[in-house]
C-alpha cells in the first residue's frame, strides 16, 4: 500500500504521490496565487487614485474610492447633496452651509431648537438659558470657594466615605452652617450618608406638616387624616362624588377649628 510522500504523514496514496489532504491544500495554494497575480496586473492597468478631485484614495470600484463610490450610488453623484463650497453664514463658524438656509447642520439644530445662533458652542445652556437657572442665587454663600474646597478635602481622603468607607462624592457641614468651609468643618460622605445626617436644631418638615401644619400622626388624633387622604385623592382622580367631598372639606374646617388652628380651604 502506497502512502503520503509529506513527512510525518501517514494517509493513503491519493494522487501525485500525496494524500487527499494535502492534495485540496495545494490546490488551494496554487488557485489563491493565481487569482492574487491576476488581481496586481488589473490593479497595476488601472490608475490607483480616486477621479474625484483632491481625493487621494486608492479605487474601489468604478474609478471610485469606497466613500465617493457609495455617495455615487446614493445620490447620482460622487458628492453630498444641497452643499455648497461655501462656509456657514455665522462669521465664527467654519462648518459647509446647505443651499436653503446658508448654515450649517449645527445651526441648524440650534435654529429649530430656538437657540441664538450667534451664541459660541457649549455656552448655549449656561446662565438665564438653563433651565435649572434659579435668578443666579447659589444655595450656600462663596459657592465656588466651597467647591473648590470640597475638592481638596475629597483628594485627601481619597475620596472615601468617613461613616460608611464606602466611595464619596459630597461633604457635609459639622456645625450644619452654609457660611463656614473651613476644612475642619467639612468631612467627605457619600450621598446616602448625607442624606440621613439632620440638623437637630431644625425641625423636620414631613409632608403634611409643610402642607397642614401638622404632622401625619397629629392628623391621625384628630380624626381628620382619612378624610385628608380621601381629598387629595378626589383632586386628582375626580372619582369621588362632588357632595360627599364638600361634606369632607367641611368636617375637616370644623375639626380644625376646634383645635384653634387655621386652614386654607379651597
Amino acid at each position: 500500500m502506497r502512502f503520503c510522500s509529506i513527512e510525518g504523514c501517514a494517509n493513503k496514496y491519493y494522487a501525485k504521490g500525496i494524500c487527499l489532504k494535502h492534495y485540496h491544500l495545494k490546490w488551494q495554494h496554487e488557485h489563491l496565487s493565481k487569482i492574487r497575480e491576476i488581481r496586481k496586473s488589473l490593479a497595476n492597468s488601472i490608475e490607483e487614485k480616486c477621479f474625484v478631485k483632491n481625493c487621494k484614495v486608492k479605487i474601489y470600484s468604478k474609478g471610485l474610492c469606497h466613500v465617493h463610490y457609495e455617495l455615487n450610488r446614493r445620490n447620482g453623484f460622487p458628492g453630498h447633496i444641497g452643499i455648497k463650497d461655501n462656509k456657514c453664514s455665522i462669521e465664527w463658524c467654519n462648518g459647509l452651509a446647505t443651499k436653503k438656509t446658508g448654515l450649517c447642520s449645527f445651526h441648524q439644530i440650534r435654529k429649530q431648537r430656538k437657540i441664538p445662533l450667534h451664541i459660541p458652542k457649549g455656552l448655549a445652556f449656561s446662565g438665564k438659558r438653563n433651565p435649572l437657572w434659579k435668578g443666579g442665587v447659589a444655595e450656600y454663600p462663596n459657592h465656588s470657594e466651597m467647591k473648590r474646597i470640597r475638592l481638596e478635602v475629597l483628594k485627601e481622603a481619597n475620596y472615601k466615605c468617613e461613616y460608611c468607607g464606602k466611595k464619596a462624592n459630597e461633604i457635609h457641614h459639622k456645625d450644619f452652617s452654609k457660611d463656614n468651609h473651613s476644612k475642619d468643618n467639612l468631612v467627605p460622605c457619600c450621598r446616602k450618608c448625607n442624606a440621613k445626617i439632620r440638623d437637630p436644631n431644625k425641625p423636620q418638615m414631613s409632608k403634611y406638616r409643610k402642607k397642614y401644619g401638622y404632622a401625619r400622626y397629629e392628623l391621625k388624633e384628630m380624626g381628620i387624616l382619612g378624610d385628608i387622604i380621601l381629598m387629595e385623592m378626589a383632586n386628582k382622580t375626580n372619582e369621588i362624588d362632588p357632595e360627599k367631598l364638600m361634606v369632607m372639606r367641611q368636617r375637616i374646617k370644623d375639626r380644625w377649628y376646634d383645635f384653634n388652628s387655621p386652614i386654607n380651604g379651597k
